[in-house]
């Protein structure tokens, strides 16, 4: 019911993009909107009764099959057992699929071994994650990617000058076959944009930051600082995530100057490496 407002919506958009502005090319390709019509089936989900009588069968089968051939050959149970017989081990699944957790319960743990701080630490050095303080940083009433860097992003690196000498941001970088690409996915997609000075900021940050190479772009055009002397220690660097880029960051650092290093995150995964460096 809505395929006409949609479709006008984008005519619209490819005019004042392409044609007005021209910050997107003429021939760029233009995303598929996947509208249902009345022959689209709607996938139905099964219960967790259903799944757990699934793989109940599955068993039953299984060793059916494995009594069977009992029977006719001289068969192994113990080497049998020594492998795997199923895609997800039971005790790690649920309903065929592997358990996630929740990493951040680990932070629970560290707190009761540690003393817990109110004041921040004074310090010389800070390692800051550059693709947090994006998803952070929103881009309120900045209208352009130039206004986003002017008025968001570089003023509050300013702030965090002002109480140290030494700064590194550190991004991830994206790998077409990753295997965190499959995780970034099931976070869901968005639409591809061109990050230049003069484009129009999207109207869904967070959904623009679903595209990998708008985060790329919009790294590169964020970054801005001068070459360090000596980059031997850093480069060349194949770390794909931000998380053990860090670590190297904070190490450099150490190792070029009498620092105290402050590294401000909010992925459980830095906490759980930064602990186990600093045994």
């Amino acid at each position: 019911m809505n395929a006409k407002r949609i479709g006008q919506e984008q005519f619209k958009a490819f005019i004042r993009e392409c044609l007005l502005h021209r910050t997107e090319a003429v021939d760029d390709p233009t995303p598929r909107n996947k509208l249902k019509v009345f022959s689209t089936s709607t996938p139905k989900s099964q219960s967790k009764g259903q799944k757990q009588l699934a793989s109940i069968k599955n068993d039953r089968e299984l060793f059916a099959r494995l009594y069977i051939g009992c029977q006719t050959m001289d068969g192994n149970l113990e080497e049998f057992f020594r492998h795997e017989n199923q895609a997800c081990p039971p005790a790690l699944s649920d309903g065929g699929s592997l358990y996630t957790g929740t990493k951040s319960d680990l932070l629970t743990c560290l707190e009761e071994v540690s003393d817990a701080k109110t004041e921040t630490p004074v310090t010389t050095c800070v390692v800051l994650d550059g693709a947090a303080i994006v998803q952070t940083l929103k881009p309120a009433a900045s209208k352009t990617f130039e206004e986003y860097a002017q008025q968001i992003f570089i003023p509050y690196m300013s702030t965090k000058l002002q109480t140290v000498s030494h700064l590194d941001l550190v991004w991830d970088t994206y790998l077409a076959d990753s295997l965190k690409g499959s995780t970034r996915a099931k976070r869901g997609q968005g639409v591809r944009r061109r990050v230049v000075a003069a484009a129009a900021i999207p109207g869904n940050w967070q959904n623009f930051l679903r595209v990998d190479s708008n985060k790329t772009e919009l790294f590169r055009f964020l970054l801005s600082k001068p070459l360090l002397p000596d980059l031997t220690s850093l480069t060349p660097c194949n770390h794909e995530e931000a998380d053990s880029r860090m670590l190297l960051h904070a190490s450099h650092a150490a190792q070029h100057g009498p620092h105290a290093i402050l590294i401000r995150t909010v992925d459980t995964d830095v906490v759980v490496l930064a602990v186990s460096l600093a045994q």
